[in-house]
């Protein structure tokens, strides 16, 4: 996801569509030799659902789970349905 935010707060969250994410993750996979992966920050559902989709595809030997979750201002810059998924997937 993308954020619009300052000191202050977060104006504005775009979430990256996920077959984006998913072109994303193939495009570096299909060329590169990755050592290890590293999630940070996923606002929705349907990128925590591409992102484990395609671990699962390419099988990276680590994967580094660092999510943000609240923003230093305390905006939420995850949905609270996502956690669960985030959580589980």
């Amino acid at each position: 996801a993308l954020t619009a935010q300052n000191t202050r707060g977060v104006t504005g969250i775009h979430a990256v569509p996920a077959d984006f994410v998913t072109a994303q993750i193939d495009a570096a996979f299909s060329d590169l030799d990755v050592g290890a992966v590293k999630i940070g920050m996923v606002a929705q559902v349907a990128s925590i659902d591409a992102i484990a989709s395609a671990l699962s595809r390419w099988k990276p030997r680590h994967v580094v789970l660092d999510p943000v979750m609240v923003a230093t201002s305390g905006d939420r810059l995850l949905a609270a349905e996502a956690v669960v998924a985030l959580r589980t997937k």
